[in-house]
């Protein structure tokens, strides 16, 4: 399994939320609202802003059934350890075992109108039906809505405030994002989703 590469995924998804999602609260900094317009009608298109995909098989080095959670090792000794969903029958899975594991993470992020979705944090999950010869699969998807109350087009930043009421200020570093900034206006909604699938299969003994 590209377990270093997969770790690079979890550090580019990771370091996005906590980019969009970290307290900046009392920033003072001067901001400068963009052009009045008419009022957004609809949402943005979704925009991508981080994936990865990856595979390969990986031997299990421990299962931690009260955590329910697998610590695998590639060939190269590189190890992982990933959460199982509470149906998958951890009594079936045993060190030495070889498991065919991928992993897919996104991050996307559209704009919302103004009062159209309420601020704060959903998160939902599913998994596919035990006894699949494929093997399993598993996903999580969580969404955060937050509403923009300041933009510093000179600094690429944008403040956002989140369901608990707290601003958080927030770099735009992607040039082409910075120049979408222009459109975004006070009220708008910052919708960020995440979700994260992961597969994995017990590969027979040689």
């Amino acid at each position: 399994m590209k377990t270093r590469t997969l770790h690079r995924a979890s550090l580019i998804i990771g370091s996005v939320m906590l980019i969009a999602l970290s307290a900046c609260a009392g920033d003072s900094r001067t901001t400068e609202s963009p052009p009045q317009a008419a009022p957004r009608t609809a949402p943005t298109e979704p925009r991508l802003l981080a994936e990865e995909y990856v595979e390969g098989e990986a031997v299990v080095l421990a299962v931690n059934k009260p955590d329910r959670t697998v610590t695998l090792q590639n060939a190269q000794g590189q190890s992982n350890t990933i959460a199982v969903p509470a149906d998958v029958d951890l009594n079936r899975l045993k060190k030495g075992d070889t498991v065919l594991i991928s992993v897919y993470q996104a991050l996307s992020l559209r704009i919302l109108p103004p009062g159209s979705a309420a601020l704060g944090a959903a998160a939902a999950g599913g998994s596919t039906a035990p006894g699949q010869p494929e093997g399993r699969a598993w996903g999580q998807r969580l969404v955060v809505v937050n509403e923009v109350t300041a933009i510093d087009l000179v600094a690429h930043t944008a403040t956002l405030r989140g369901a608990d009421g707290q601003s958080r200020t927030v770099a735009v570093k992607d040039p082409q994002m910075q120049d979408r900034m222009r459109n975004l206006r006070i009220g708008d909604l910052v919708e960020l989703t995440y979700s994260e699938t992961v597969a994995a299969k017990v590969l027979p003994k040689s």
